[in-house]
């Protein structure tokens, strides 16, 4: 069988803005002011989900993405707080 392998942001689109324009959900499926803002927050390098964001407020958090945004000994706040 002849697979192609795409390129993450290929395959993300593939589950985020396609089926949202398919279903048309204008205010979901890309990350635009004004549009819900469901994140999922995915590893470069392993690929593993590191965490998601839910209607502003962080749901799942594990791996780099918890070191950056739970152990930061900065003041800086971000937006998903």
């Amino acid at each position: 069988k002849n697979q192609e392998i795409q390129s993450l942001p290929e395959a993300w689109a593939k589950i985020s803005s396609a089926p949202a324009e398919i279903l048309g959900l204008t205010d979901r499926g890309i990350i635009e002011q004004g549009k819900r803002a469901d994140l999922t927050i995915v590893n470069r390098n392993s690929e593993m989900v590191e965490a998601t964001i839910c209607e502003g407020q962080i749901t799942y958090i594990t791996g780099e993405a918890a070191n950056r945004f739970c152990n930061s000994t900065n003041s800086q706040r971000y937006a998903a707080e």
